[in-house]
C-alpha cells in the first residue's frame, strides 16, 4: 500500500514539471558564457633575472571561461608560460600580450615587464673594533719645515673600521694631515695623537719636538739690567733667524739678589748679604706673556717663530746670589751643562749679557763629573771646539779666576761696542746711524703703536720706573738725568725718548742673516763689529787665551773727512731700520710691511785671483715686496790683508755689475775684501749684504 502511494507522488510531480516548464535553445547557452573582456595592469610589473612572477588576467563576466593564449615581445629579456609564469632572462623591458577567443573575436591585453638584474645578497658581518693603536716612535724629532709619516699600527688586523683621525695639539708647532703626514712649522713641542674613528676609544700619540737647526743656536744669560731688558726685546724679533735653546738670568758686578752671611770682598760695588739693583726674575715671564700677544701677528711674516710656551719653557733663573757666584748647580747651570755635552755638532754660542757665572758653573759641574774619567778629554775637547762665549765685557771675575784656567782653548769674544750701540752712542758723529737712536725717530718707528711687547722698551724719559734700581739710574722717571746722568761729561746729554742702550746687543748681532761674514770668521767683520785674537792676553799659567777683543774700523764722516770709529758703528742705521720693520711686523700685515732684499754674487763669496787679472762680478737681488732695489759696491778696507786698496779702481760700483783689476804688487796669500749693499725703497729703506773675498794665489 505503501509503495502504491509513493509511485502516485513521483508521477504527479514530473507531470507538473511537463505542463509548467519550458526548454532555452542551446545557442542561447553559449552566447551568455562568452568573455566579452580581457585586461591586465597598466603598472610594469619588475622580476629580477632568474626569478618568475605570475601575471594576473581579469575577465569580464568573472564567471566567463576561455582559454589564454600568452607571449612574450623578446624572449631573449623574457619568458611566459601558458599559464602566466613570466621568468627574467637578462636586463631590459619586455611586453608580455595574452590572448582569448571569445566567439568570433579575439580578445587581447597586455602589460610591460622590466627586468632587473640580480641582486646579490649581502651576508651581515660581525663587526669587529679596534682594540690597540701603536706608534713606530714615541718620540719625533724634526727640524722646521721637514715632514715625516706617523706609522700606526692597528690591532687586531682584521678590524672592521681601519680608519683613524688624527690632530695635533698645538698646530702652531706642528701640523698633521689626514694621512698622518706631519709637518714641522716652529721650534716648540706638541702631541700628535693618532685616534680610531669606529668610535672603539682607541688612540696612541706621539711627542714631536720642533728644532731650528739650520739656525745658530745660542743661550742668553743676563743680570736683568734694563739695557738687557731691552736687548732681550730686540732678540724676540729675531728669534725666527737664532736656535734660542735658554734665557737665563744671572748676576754681575752691579746686579745680585744677595746672600745672608756672605763675605763681601771691599772691591763690591754694594753688600753681597742684600740685593743690588736688582729687578727680580718674574720681568722674563712678562716678557714673554707680551711677545705671546705679538706672536699671531709676527707668525704672519714667518711661521718658524718659536712659540711662546717653548720660549717660556728654557727660561730659567741661574746663579744669582752675588758677584761671581756659582756656589751650587741651578736650574740656569744645568740647561746650559746639557747643551755643552750634548750631540748637536753646531757651535753653541753662549752670551754673557752679564757676568758669565752660570756659564762658568755649568763647565764647572762637568769637570767635576767627567775629569779623571776616561771619557774625559774627549768631552773637555768636544766643549772647547764647540762654545764660543760673546760677552758684554768680563762683568764678573769667574772668567779669569776659572774659565780662562781650566778652559784656556774656549773662545771668549769680548763684544764691546759701548759707544755705538750702548750708553756712549752720544759721542759719536753726526749722520744717518746717530739720526735713528735720537727720540723723535724711535717714537716714531718703535715706541709708539708697535704692540705690546714694543710697549716695554725703555728710552730716556719715557716714564718706566725700574724696580729695584738705584735713583742715579731711574732714566725713565727722572727728568734731570737727562742732562745730569753719570756720563754726560763724556757721553753727552739727551732729549726724550732718545735710545738709551743695548750693550748686549753686539753679542747676538752676529748671528743675523745680514750677508757678512763675521759669524765665519770674526776677522771679517759684520754687524757686531771687527775682531782679532789678542795675543796679550794669558791665564795665571802663562797660557794664551783664546779671547778675541774689538778692533776699529776706518769711518769716512759726512763731509768726507775719514776717522776710527768703533767697527760696527758705520751698520747701525741698517740695525736699526731693520729693528724698525720688525716692530711693524708685531702688529702689520705681510703686505703692509717691509722685509729685507737679498742679494747674491753669481760668480760666489770665494774667488781665486792672480796678480794683474781683470775681474768682474755680477750681483744678483730679489725682494719679497718687490721694492726697488739699488745696489752699491764697496772695498772693506780693513777687513782686506792687501793694504794698497788705492790701487783698486772699481768701475759700475754703483750698479749690479763691477769690474776691477787685481793690483800687480799684490802677493800670494793677501785677501781683499768686496762688499756688494742691496738696499730696498720701502719702508725704513731695509739692507742685505754679501762680502765677496778674493784671494790671491
Amino acid at each position: 500500500m505503501k509503495k502504491r502511494q509513493l509511485l502516485s507522488i513521483m508521477m504527479a510531480i514530473v507531470m507538473a514539471v511537463s505542463v509548467f516548464g519550458t526548454t532555452m535553445p542551446a545557442s542561447n547557452v553559449e552566447a551568455a558564457s562568452r568573455v566579452k573582456k580581457i585586461s591586465m595592469s597598466k603598472t610594469p610589473a619588475k622580476v629580477e633575472v632568474g626569478k618568475r612572477i605570475t601575471l594576473k588576467v581579469s575577465k569580464k563576466p568573472k564567471k566567463a571561461k576561455g582559454k589564454l593564449i600568452w607571449k612574450s615581445s623578446n624572449l631573449k629579456v623574457a619568458r611566459v608560460s601558458q599559464k602566466g609564469v613570466v621568468k627574467g632572462i637578462k636586463p631590459g623591458k619586455v611586453k608580455i600580450t595574452v590572448k582569448l577567443k571569445s566567439g568570433k573575436k579575439m580578445l587581447s591585453a597586455s602589460r610591460r615587464v622590466i627586468v632587473e638584474k640580480k641582486k646579490t645578497k649581502t651576508v651581515k658581518k660581525s663587526t669587529v673594533k679596534i682594540s690597540e693603536l701603536k706608534v713606530k716612535e714615541q718620540q719625533i724629532s724634526l727640524d722646521e719645515g721637514k715632514v715625516h709619516q706617523m706609522e700606526v699600527t692597528i690591532k687586531p688586523s682584521n678590524a672592521t673600521n681601519k680608519k683613524v683621525e688624527y690632530s695635533s695639539s698645538d698646530q702652531d708647532v706642528a701640523t698633521v694631515s689626514k694621512d698622518g703626514v706631519i709637518t714641522a712649522i716652529a721650534q716648540g713641542s706638541c702631541t700628535i695623537t693618532a685616534k680610531a674613528a669606529d668610535g672603539s676609544g682607541c688612540f696612541v700619540s706621539s711627542e714631536v719636538t720642533v728644532t731650528k737647526k739650520e739656525r745658530p743656536r745660542a743661550i742668553i744669560t743676563q743680570d736683568a739690567e734694563v739695557d738687557d731688558q731691552d736687548s732681550l726685546i730686540h732678540i724676540l724679533l729675531y728669534s725666527n733667524e737664532i736656535d734660542i735653546q735658554g734665557i737665563v738670568q744671572g748676576s754681575s758686578s752691579i746686579h745680585w739678589i744677595g746672600v745672608p752671611g756672605i763675605v763681601t770682598p771691599e772691591t763690591a760695588n754694594g753688600s753681597y748679604e742684600k740685593p743690588y739693583r736688582w729687578p727680580g726674575t718674574s720681568w722674563m715671564m712678562n716678557y714673554l706673556d707680551a711677545y705671546a700677544k705679538v706672536y699671531p701677528n709676527l707668525k704672519k711674516h714667518d711661521k718658524t717663530y718659536p712659540t711662546p710656551k717653548y720660549l717660556k719653557s728654557v727660561t730659567k733663573i741661574g746663579n744669582i746670589g752675588y758677584e761671581g757666584e756659582m756656589d751650587n748647580s741651578t736650574d740656569g747651570s744645568n740647561l746650559i751643562k746639557k747643551a755643552l755635552l750634548d750631540n748637536d755638532e753646531r757651535t753653541l754660542y753662549l752670551m754673557a749679557w752679564g757676568g758669565p757665572n752660570t756659564i762658568a758653573r755649568a763647565l764647572k759641574d762637568v769637570e767635576n763629573e767627567y775629569k779623571g774619567t776616561k771619557n774625559w778629554e774627549n768631552i773637555r775637547n768636544k766643549i772647547i771646539k764647540k762654545v764660543v762665549i760673546t760677552a758684554c765685557m768680563e762683568q764678573d771675575n769667574t772668567y779669569k779666576t776659572y774659565i780662562s784656567e781650566e778652559w784656556p782653548e774656549i773662545k771668549f769674544v769680548s763684544c764691546v761696542q759701548m759707544s755705538s750701540y750702548a750708553y756712549g752712542w752720544g759721542r759719536m758723529p753726526e749722520d744717518e746711524s746717530k739720526a735713528t737712536l735720537k727720540g723723535d725717530w724711535m717714537l716714531k718707528n718703535l715706541l709708539r703703536g708697535h704692540g705690546a711687547l714694543l710697549d716695554k722698551y725703555v728710552t730716556w724719559g719715557d716714564g718706566t720706573y725700574l724696580e729695584g734700581e738705584l735713583p742715579e739710574n731711574q732714566f725713565g722717571t727722572d727728568d734731570n738725568l737727562m742732562e745730569t746722568w753719570w756720563g754726560a761729561k763724556f757721553m753727552g746729554t739727551h732729549d726724550r725718548y732718545d735710545f738709551l742702550s743695548e750693550g748686549d746687543s753686539p753679542t747676538f748681532f752676529l748671528l743675523l742673516d745680514s750677508g757678512l761674514r763675521s759669524l765665519e770668521d770674526l776677522t771679517y767683520g759684520g754687524f757686531s763689529g771687527r775682531y782679532a785674537l789678542n795675543t796679550t792676553k794669558k791665564n795665571s799659567k802663562g797660557q794664551q787665551l783664546n779671547y778675541w777683543s774689538p778692533e776699529k774700523d776706518i769711518y769716512v764722516n759726512a763731509d768726507g773727512t775719514k776717522t776710527t770709529t768703533e767697527s760696527s758703528w758705520k751698520y747701525i742705521d741698517d740695525i736699526q731700520n731693520d729693528f724698525a720693520a720688525r716692530a711693524d711686523w708685531c702688529v702689520k700685515d705681510y703686505k703692509n710691511a717691509n722685509h729685507a732684499p737679498k742679494i747674491t754674487v753669481k760668480e760666489g763669496t770665494d774667488i781665486q785671483a792672480e796678480a794683474g787679472e781683470q775681474i768682474k762680478l755680477h750681483a744678483v737681488t730679489t725682494d719679497p715686496d718687490n721694492d726697488y732695489v739699488r745696489v752699491k759696491w764697496s772695498i772693506y778696507e780693513d777687513a782686506c790683508t792687501y793694504t794698497n786698496t788705492e790701487n783698486i779702481k772699481l768701475k759700475g760700483a754703483a750698479s749690479d755689475v763691477v769690474s776691477f783689476k787685481i793690483p800687480d804688487d799684490i802677493k800670494s796669500g793677501d785677501e781683499i775684501h768686496f762688499i756688494a749693499q742691496a738696499k730696498d725703497d720701502g719702508e725704513h729703506t731695509l739692507t742685505h749684504y754679501q762680502q765677496v773675498i778674493v784671494h790671491i794665489k
